[in-house]
C-alpha cells in the first residue's frame, strides 16, 4: 500500500511537472513574441527619425547605423558596420568627439557635446553619448545651418549695436496694424534722439516726430501688403529735451512665415549736417549764378567750364555759348601778352586780385573789367583750373575820368570866383594852401593849417562856430553858419558860410568843400529893416490895441442903444395899439392907416434892434468846434421853417452832407438864413425848388456847401452889397427883411477860417456857397437824392 501511495505520487508529480513546464514554455513564448514587436517597433522608430542614431560595440565598431545617420555622414550602413569609428574619422581622435564618447563608456553616463568635424564632412554636429552593455548608442544631429544662422546673427546683432545709425523695432499688431509696441532700440538710436526703449513703451514714440508729420506711425502699419509702406521720408523731428534735428527714415516691415507682417525696423540718420550742407551748397550755388559779378572757371588750356548769369550780362555769351569753348574769344587782341603771365602766376599757385584790364563782349564793344582768378586744385593737390570772377568796372572809369575833368574845372572855378573857396581833409583839418583865404585875411599858410583859421574870426563867434562844424563833421551833415570875419585891415566883415562833405562810393567823406560870401552890407541893411520893424510892430500893436478898445466901445454902445431904442419903440407899438384897439370907431380910416404903419415900423425896428445885437455878439461869442452832421443840422431847421412852407408846393433836394468840424449852432444859424432866404425869395414861384448840397473843393481836399433856390436871384452886378449890414438888393414891401441875415452868415463863416460867395441871374434862382477853409470854388456838382414836400 506504502508502494502504491509513492507510486501515485510520482505519477502526480510528474504531471504536475509537465503541466508546469508547459505553462512555462507558453510563457516563454509569448516573452518571445513581445520583445521581437518591441525590437521591431524600437529599429522602425529609429529608421524614421530625423536624428542619427548609430551603437558601436566594447571594440568602438559600428554595430547599428540608421538611414538618418547614414545621410548625414555620407555613407552607406555597409560602409560602416563593423568598421571602427577611429578609423573612418581620423580627425575624431583627440577631438570633444573621443572625448565624449569615452567618458560616457567609462563612466556609464549620458554625455553631449557639439564640436566640428572637418574634410570631409564640414560640419557641425550635436552628439549625445548613451552608455550601453553592448557598448555605446549615439543620437547626433547636423547643426551647421544653426550654426551658421547662429552666427549671422551674432554678425547682424553686431551691426545694429556698433552702427551709427538709429534702429527701432516694433511689434504690429492690429488688422489695421495701427498698433505698435516698440521691442528694440540700439544705442545709436539713444544717443541720436535720446530716447530709450522705456521711453518709447512709455508713450513717447509719438513725440518722436515733428507735430506736422504723422508718417512714422502711418507709414510703418502692416497692411497685408507692402503697399501701405513707404520707404523712406526725410523731416525734422524732435529730440527727448525738444531740440530739433533733420532726420532720414528707412522703414521695413517683416514677415513671419505665413506672410503677415509682424514688425518693422526703422532706422534712423541724422541728416542734419548734410542738410546744412545742401542748403550751404544751394546758397552757394544761387550767389554765384545771382551775382552782378561774372563767375566762371576755365581749365589751365582756357576752356571755359562754367559760366554764370553774371558772365552772361557782362560778356553778352549765353552759358551755351562759352561752356566748351576757349576763354580767348574775350580777350582783345592787343591784350593775348597778359595771358601767359597770368597761366604762369597761376600754375605757381598765385591768386591773383582785381587786375584791371580790357575785354571784347559779344556785340564788340571793348569793356574795363576787374579780375580776381584762383588756381583750382584736384583731389590729388595738382593745378587742373581756375576760377575767375571779373568785374564791369567801365562805369567807374569813366566816372573816374569824369571826376578829373570836373576837379580841373573847380580849381578853376575857385580860382575866378569872387567867394572864397576852401577845403578840408574828412576831419575838417585844413591841410592844403587856401589862396582866397590868405588873401583875404592876409593870414599865412602856416597859420590856418588844421584849425588855425578859426584865429581870424571875431572872438565872440569862435566858439559857436566850432560846435557847428563840429557837429558837421560827426554826423556828415551840411555846414552852414555866419559869422564874422577879420579882413587883413583889421575890419571885421559879417561871412555867409556853406560847406558840403564830399563822399567816397561807399558813403565815407573824403574831404569836406565850401565858401564864404562877404554879406557885411546885406547884414547892416538888414538890421536896419529889423529896427524898422520893431517900430512897425510896436505902432501896430499901439493901433490894435486902440482898435480892440473902440469895438469894445462899440459893442457896449450898440447895445446900450438897442437898450435904450426897445423903450420908446415899445410905448410907440403900445399906444398905436391902445388907439387902434379902443379909439378905432372914433378915428378915420387915415388916422388907422397910420397907426398901424407906425405898428409895423415898430415890430420891424425891432427886429432890426434884434439882428443888430445877434450881429453885434458874433464877434464875441466862443467857437465851439466838434464833428457835426450838416444833414441833421438840416432837417431841424426844415422843420422849424414849417409854417413858412404851409399853403405852397415846394420841392427840397437835400444831397448826401458829410461831416465836418464846426461850431453846430452857428452853422446852423446859417443853413436858418440861406433857407430862410431860399423859401422868402421863392414866394412867387408856381413851385419852389431848394436844393442843398456839396461839391469837391478844386483842389480835392476840402468840401463847398452851397443852398440853391429857383427864386427872383439877382443883378451879379450888385453881388458885393450882399454881404454888408442892411444892404438890400429887393424891396423891403416886396420882400420884408433887415438886411442882416447875409451879414451874420458871413461873419460866421470866417470866424470858422472860410468863405461864402454867391452866384446867380435876374428870375433865374441864386446859388449861395460857403466852405469852412479858404475858398477854393467848386469844380462840378455831386449826385444828389431828390424829396418833395407839397403844403
Amino acid at each position: 500500500m506504502f508502494a502504491n501511495r509513492l507510486n501515485w505520487v510520482g505519477v502526480v508529480s510528474f504531471a504536475l511537472t509537465g503541466v508546469v513546464a508547459s505553462l512555462l514554455a507558453a510563457r516563454l513564448k509569448r516573452a518571445g513574441r513581445r520583445l521581437s514587436d518591441a525590437h521591431r517597433k524600437t529599429r522602425s522608430i529609429l529608421e524614421s527619425i530625423s536624428d542619427g542614431f548609430t551603437t558601436f560595440d566594447r571594440e568602438w565598431k559600428y554595430t547599428y547605423v540608421n538611414p538618418a545617420a547614414a545621410r548625414m555622414i555620407g555613407k552607406t550602413p555597409e560602409e560602416l558596420l563593423s568598421k571602427s569609428v577611429w578609423d573612418l574619422w581620423p580627425h575624431a581622435k583627440n577631438s570633444p568627439f573621443e572625448v565624449a564618447f569615452r567618458r560616457a563608456a567609462t563612466g556609464n553616463i549620458p554625455v553631449q557635446t557639439e564640436a566640428f568635424y572637418p574634410e570631409p564632412l564640414n560640419a557641425w554636429f550635436d552628439v549625445r553619448c548613451y552608455p550601453s552593455p553592448d557598448g555605446l548608442a549615439l543620437f547626433f544631429t547636423n547643426t551647421t545651418e544653426q550654426k551658421r544662422r547662429q552666427e549671422q546673427l551674432r554678425l547682424l546683432e553686431s551691426a545694429i549695436l556698433q552702427t551709427g545709425d538709429g534702429i527701432v523695432i516694433v511689434k504690429l499688431s492690429g488688422e489695421a496694424s495701427c498698433c505698435q509696441e516698440p521691442v528694440f532700440v540700439n544705442a545709436a538710436f539713444e544717443r541720436i534722439t535720446g530716447f530709450s526703449l522705456e521711453d518709447l513703451r512709455g508713450g513717447a514714440l509719438p513725440l518722436l516726430h515733428s507735430p506736422s508729420w504723422s508718417a512714422p506711425t502711418s507709414a510703418a502699419q502692416p497692411p497685408r501688403s507692402r503697399s501701405g509702406c513707404i520707404s523712406a521720408i526725410e523731416q525734422p523731428v524732435r529730440r527727448k529735451d525738444g531740440t530739433e534735428f533733420w532726420a532720414e527714415f528707412a522703414l521695413q516691415p517683416l514677415q513671419d512665415g505665413s506672410g503677415s507682417y509682424t514688425h518693422c525696423v526703422w532706422t534712423i540718420q541724422d541728416t542734419t549736417e548734410r542738410k546744412k550742407a545742401e542748403e550751404m551748397s544751394r546758397l552757394f550755388g544761387s550767389i554765384v549764378e545771382n551775382s552782378d559779378d561774372a563767375i566762371l572757371s576755365k581749365t589751365m588750356d582756357g576752356i571755359v567750364v562754367s559760366w554764370n548769369k553774371g558772365a552772361e550780362r557782362i560778356y553778352g555769351y549765353t552759358q551755351a555759348e562759352m561752356v566748351g569753348k576757349p576763354i580767348s574769344a574775350l580777350i582783345p587782341s592787343d591784350r593775348t601778352y597778359e595771358q601767359l603771365d597770368i597761366l604762369d602766376d597761376l600754375r605757381r599757385g598765385r591768386r591773383l586780385e582785381h587786375l584791371e584790364t580790357d575785354r571784347i563782349r559779344k556785340d564788340g564793344r571793348r569793356i574795363h573789367v576787374s579780375l580776381t582768378m584762383s588756381p583750382i586744385h584736384n583731389s590729388e593737390g595738382y593745378i587742373v583750373g581756375a576760377s575767375v570772377i571779373a568785374r564791369d568796372i567801365t562805369d567807374r572809369i569813366v566816372a573816374g575820368k569824369a571826376l578829373a575833368r570836373s576837379e580841373e574845372k573847380y580849381r578853376s572855378l575857385a580860382l575866378a570866383s569872387s567867394q572864397i573857396v576852401w577845403t578840408t581833409n574828412a576831419q575838417g583839418e585844413v591841410t592844403d594852401d587856401i589862396p582866397h583865404w590868405r588873401d583875404f585875411t592876409g593870414q599865412g599858410p602856416d597859420e590856418i593849417d588844421g584849425s588855425g583859421w578859426l584865429s581870424a574870426l571875431h572872438p565872440e563867434d569862435r566858439d559857436r562856430t566850432t560846435d557847428i562844424w563840429a557837429r558837421a563833421v560827426k554826423c556828415r551833415s551840411f555846414f552852414n553858419t555866419e559869422y564874422r570875419l577879420r579882413r587883413y585891415d583889421d575890419e571885421y566883415r559879417w561871412m555867409d558860410v556853406h560847406g558840403v562833405p564830399v563822399l567816397e562810393a561807399d558813403g565815407i567823406v573824403r574831404e569836406w568843400v565850401g565858401t564864404c560870401t562877404d554879406i557885411h552890407d546885406r547884414k547892416q541893411a538888414e538890421e536896419e529893416i529889423r529896427k524898422l520893424n520893431q517900430q512897425l510892430e510896436r505902432r501896430v500893436g499901439e493901433r490894435t490895441a486902440a482898435l480892440e478898445s473902440a469895438n469894445h466901445e462899440l459893442e457896449a454902445f450898440a447895445y446900450s442903444v438897442s437898450h435904450d431904442l426897445r423903450a420908446p419903440l415899445r410905448a410907440v407899438d403900445g399906444f398905436s395899439r391902445i388907439l387902434l384897439d379902443e379909439f378905432a370907431p372914433q378915428l378915420p380910416e387915415e388916422a388907422k392907416r397910420y397907426l398901424s404903419m407906425a405898428r409895423k415900423n415898430a415890430v420891424q425896428m425891432g427886429q432890426l434892434i434884434d439882428d443888430l445885437l445877434a450881429f453885434s455878439r458874433l464877434g464875441r461869442q466862443p467857437l465851439s468846434k466838434q464833428t457835426i452832421s450838416p444833414a441833421e443840422i438840416v432837417r431841424q431847421v426844415l422843420e422849424e421853417l414849417r409854417e413858412e412852407r404851409d399853403g405852397r408846393r415846394v420841392e427840397i433836394t437835400l444831397s448826401d452832407l458829410p461831416q465836418c468840424q464846426g461850431d453846430p449852432n452857428l452853422l446852423k444859424q446859417v443853413y436858418a438864413n440861406l433857407l430862410s432866404n431860399g423859401l422868402k425869395y421863392t414866394r412867387k414861384q408856381e413851385i419852389a425848388r431848394i436844393e442843398i448840397g456839396c461839391l469837391p473843393s478844386d483842389s480835392g481836399d476840402g468840401l463847398v456847401y452851397y443852398v440853391r433856390d429857383n427864386g427872383v436871384g439877382f443883378d451879379m452886378r450888385y453881388a458885393n452889397k450882399l454881404f454888408g449890414v442892411f444892404q438890400r438888393l429887393h424891396g423891403s414891401q416886396e420882400y420884408p427883411g433887415t438886411g442882416v441875415g447875409l451879414a451874420i452868415v458871413q461873419r460866421i463863416i470866417h470866424r470858422h477860417g472860410g468863405s461864402v460867395w454867391a452866384e446867380a441871374a435876374v428870375n433865374q434862382g441864386a446859388t449861395f456857397y460857403f466852405a469852412l477853409s479858404p475858398r477854393r470854388a467848386p469844380l462840378e456838382k455831386g449826385e444828389i437824392t431828390t424829396c418833395t414836400t407839397n403844403s
